[in-house]
């Protein structure tokens, strides 16, 4: 008996979301507000130096 299990094939159908607007102010204010809430839970911080993508 083989230790692989037969497994069905992914699809290859893709979706492809593109957003052709700018993002409102709420939504705008919804992410910062999520991203300061995760940051303060797990520990994190902001770096002020935009030049910075991970710290």
């Amino acid at each position: 008996i083989s230790s692989f299990a037969a497994r069905p094939k992914p699809s290859t159908r893709r979706c492809l979301t593109v957003a052709k607007m700018e993002p409102s102010e709420k939504s705008v204010e919804v992410m910062r507000k999520f991203s300061e809430q995760y940051a303060r839970r797990s520990g994190t911080y902001f770096c002020m130096d935009k030049g910075v993508t991970s710290v």
